[in-house]
C-alpha cells in the first residue's frame, strides 16, 4: 500500500523521438523507417517530433494500430 506522499509514477503519452533510444531500445534511424513504411506516426508539436507511447508498445507487442 502507498503512503500519502508516495504517488504511482506517471505514464507519459507521448516520448519525443531523441529519447527513443533510451525508452524502448530503438534507434531514431529505425523510428524513422517504421514511420517510413507507414507501421508508426510521428506527430509533430512545434519543432518536436513526438511519437504516442501506447502506439509503440502495441508494435513491440505485436498489435500494430491502424491510427
Amino acid at each position: 500500500m502507498q503512503s500519502k506522499t508516495e504517488q504511482a509514477p506517471v505514464k507519459p503519452i507521448y516520448v519525443r523521438v531523441r529519447d527513443v533510444q533510451e525508452v524502448f531500445g530503438l534507434s531514431k534511424r529505425t523510428v524513422y523507417r517504421l514511420n517510413d513504411e507507414g507501421r508508426i506516426r510521428i506527430r509533430k508539436f512545434g519543432s518536436m517530433s513526438l511519437l504516442k507511447v501506447e502506439e509503440m508498445e502495441a508494435l513491440i507487442e505485436g498489435e500494430e494500430s491502424q491510427s
